[in-house]
């Protein structure tokens, strides 16, 4: 039954049973209205339905004409809008798609957008003065399924501070994620607010073994805290205990996309203790609504989880995180540091033992995995039963579980699978893995140098530095991302890591093949993955991007970004691997390629011989991205060809870089000269960063286009693009 709309108050306005009663009890007092639910990312870009809505708790009328939304959005609210007591008023990305889909009557269109990264929304009356305030986040204590699966954010109770995460939750009913309400009452609205739970810390981050681990959360509830209660679980090296059962490997091939089951062992060995907020001991402050528990020291790498529970007087209780939080707890790892590597049995010396220091080994970053024996041994696979080639879904299937730590975060109930399609089971060496991380805790990286990437990482690829000829140590891929980089090719970054895989309970074992079963796995390098961090990472505009893979015609299958403008069905994909041909005319190569773009591409892959793709749709279409940047002229977007998986460059290899681009382009002149012209470019450029180690380097090359070039082909020519567990 769609919302009852207010006769009295204005139009746009939802009215709540009993409002005019209400408001006659208040005796007219003002009220003030309070941002009430905010949809910023819906799960599926091309419906417009994002909005923010307000509602009025009384005590009485408010007249809310001329207010406005600002920050992330702008609108002004029309004049002759009142809001009654019990009234809703929801501000609309667009109105009609809105309205159609939860039968309100909503204002709009609004100016700008909400970002699924967190955004400031501020209310602010006629007159100026800021009304109300939410600068919402993605991550705890903030609702995390509100990010992207198309539930909203709602607040509990409209007397709670609305700019704290922990007041809001994700449109849900008994647990179970739904819709937005926008126009009505919340589905989480409770008439008695549940208590208060943010700024959950540990401390020490990442304890050694002699250290108790101290936890504290700050917790409030208008009507009293009755209990807050710690749940903790230790788990040893050696005795990883996942969240949820891997397949098995018939079950895997069979039927690759059902859910996985939870481990009941999961649930089983929690210890309770009583978190105090009295002055004594670790509690620093006594009343201060932050309370403390202590932990006892514990083995180097151990794996410490936590839970939070709170009850207030009245009896509601609340445990975090929070149902819709993927990472299900909190999660501390006990770590001492790396310790020497003693290469007993083989060296790259030639000499045995060679101890390989702790201090050589944590000049990378080091990454740790905690996982089972058997969990970890049936995804590489290497005495194991492997997965078909042709079997995409299984293949892409995050089937295992563990835990991720890094920079002495520890990442819980992180997935894990293998990557790559004709190397993946290559040889008894390491492999390339691919680490799906939790909505609401993605992973800050950092870059060759040490500085932190634009956007934290959903998703890390690695590669186990060999190919073609052998080792290659991640050369190839990370000077390539380098050069297409610097020249004006958004292209993964890539850096070295130092892997470890914590699966048995002793960390460097000694004797002579004890150096292969400990938790040093090598050295990896970590590549960016293609999905909207990534454009948002290279300052791309919101266009269609599509990571290609063999014989994958169906491009919603290789559909890494949606853009909420660009066409739904992947028709643009279609049409480049489809009509991208010689024939086509000049007009036609124009209006769906940025040839300025392909030119700086393809002049690295010739640099680097990244030849490893064909213009067919069989095993050679993959090693590529295709994104399509928005442009008026252009019903797809143009083509921009982005780097993938050039693991097998800088020497000889297979085909020859032809793609579907340069197979259009031909022997057409214009287009040939520009791209020479490009590769002049370039060179000019790399021979001048070339020379900046003399004492006397000359000045930067021109950019300037040559007297004797033409414009055939070319296109435009474009600029080179260049803690705490929640605070609030």
């Amino acid at each position: 039954m769609p919302p009852v709309q207010s006769s009295t108050s204005g139009p746009h306005l939802v009215a709540a049973p009993l409002a005019l009663i209400l408001a006659a009890l208040t005796g007219g007092l003002l009220a003030t209205p309070v941002i009430n639910e905010i949809h910023y990312n819906n799960d599926r870009n091309t419906i417009a339905n994002e909005f923010v809505e307000l509602y009025n708790p009384g005590p009485g009328e408010a007249d809310v004409s001329g207010w406005q939304l600002t920050g992330g959005i702008e609108f002004t609210i029309p004049s002759l809008t009142n809001m009654l007591v019990g009234d809703f008023l929801v501000v609309a990305q667009r109105p009609a798609t809105v309205d159609s889909l939860y039968g309100t009557d909503s204002l709009g269109p609004y100016v700008g957008g909400l970002s699924g990264e967190g955004e400031t929304i501020d209310l602010v009356d006629a007159s100026g003065v800021r009304i109300d305030r939410v600068n919402f986040g993605v991550d705890f204590p903030w609702p995390t399924a509100a990010d992207g699966t198309g539930s909203s954010m709602e607040l509990i109770k409209a007397t709670l501070d609305n700019n704290l995460g922990s007041s809001w939750r994700s449109s849900s009913t008994a647990g179970v994620l739904g819709p937005p309400t926008a126009g009505s009452v919340n589905s989480t609205a409770s008439a008695v607010a549940p208590p208060n739970i943010r700024q959950v810390v540990h401390t020490p981050e990442q304890p050694t073994d002699s250290e108790p681990t101290v936890i504290t959360a700050k917790v409030s509830d208008p009507e009293g805290v009755s209990s807050v209660q710690l749940e903790f679980r230790l788990v040893a090296p050696g005795a990883y205990v996942p969240a949820y059962l891997a397949k098995s490997h018939s079950a895997l091939l069979s039927n690759p996309t059902s859910p996985r089951t939870p481990n009941p062992a999961y649930e089983t060995n929690w210890v309770t203790v009583a978190m105090l907020d009295d002055g004594l001991g670790p509690d620093a402050v006594a009343g201060d609504e932050i309370y403390t528990a202590t932990i006892a020291a514990q083995p180097n790498r151990t794996l410490i989880r936590y839970r939070i529970e709170v009850t207030d007087i009245p009896g509601e209780s609340i445990t975090v995180p929070y149902f819709d939080d993927e990472s299900l707890n909190f999660a501390s790892f006990v770590y001492n540091g790396i310790p020497d590597y003693l290469a007993a049995a083989r060296s790259f010396s030639g000499a045995t033992p060679y101890i390989h220091t702790a201090a050589n080994l944590e000049t990378l970053p080091g990454y740790h995995l905690l996982t089972t024996q058997a969990d970890f041994d049936q995804c590489v696979a290497y005495g194991g039963t492997k997965i078909p080639s042709n079997n995409f879904d299984a293949r892409s299937e995050f089937n295992w579980s563990g835990t991720f730590v890094y920079n002495g975060v520890a990442y819980d109930n992180i997935k894990y699978r293998l990557r790559q399609r004709n190397a993946r089971y290559s040889g008894a060496g390491k492999r390339s893995f691919r680490f799906r991380f939790n909505r609401g805790n993605f992973v800050q990286f950092h870059d060759l140098w040490g500085n932190p990437y634009p956007t934290k990482w959903r998703t890390l690829n690695s590669h186990k530095m060999s190919a073609r000829g052998g080792t290659n140590f991640g050369l190839y891929e990370a000077i390539n991302a380098i050069l297409w980089n610097l020249t004006g090719t958004p292209a993964p970054h890539a850096h070295w890591f130092h892997f470890r895989v914590v699966k048995g309970a002793v960390e460097a074992p000694r004797g002579g093949n004890g150096q292969y079963y400990g938790d040093f796995y090598g050295l990896l390098l970590g590549m960016e993955d293609y999905d909207r961090r990534f454009l948002k990472a290279h300052n791309l505009e919101d266009g269609n991007l599509y990571k290609l893979k063999s014989y994958v015609l169906n491009g919603l299958e290789v559909l890494r970004y949606q853009a909420p403008n660009a066409v739904p069905n992947g028709s643009d994909y279609s049409n480049i691997i489809n009509n991208l041909r010689p024939q086509q005319s000049d007009a036609w190569l124009n209006r769906n390629v940025d040839w300025n773009s392909w030119y700086h591409y393809h002049a690295i892959v010739d640099a680097v011989r990244h030849y490893d793709v064909q213009p067919n749709t069989g095993e050679h279409l993959k090693n590529r991205s295709f994104y399509f940047k928005p442009h008026p002229g252009s019903r797809y977007g143009l083509l921009n060809v982005l780097p993938w998986d050039s693991d097998t460059s800088w020497g000889p290899n297979w085909n020859g870089g032809v793609g579907f681009v340069k197979n259009a382009m031909g022997a057409r002149a214009s287009y040939n000269l520009e791209y020479r012209n490009v590769v002049r470019e370039i060179r000019d450029l790399v021979a001048w960063l070339g020379s900046l180690t003399r004492n006397d380097p000359p000045a930067p090359p021109s950019r300037s286009r040559p007297s004797w070039s033409t414009s055939g082909g070319s296109g435009s020519r474009s600029s080179s693009p260049s803690s705490a567990s929640g605070s609030r």
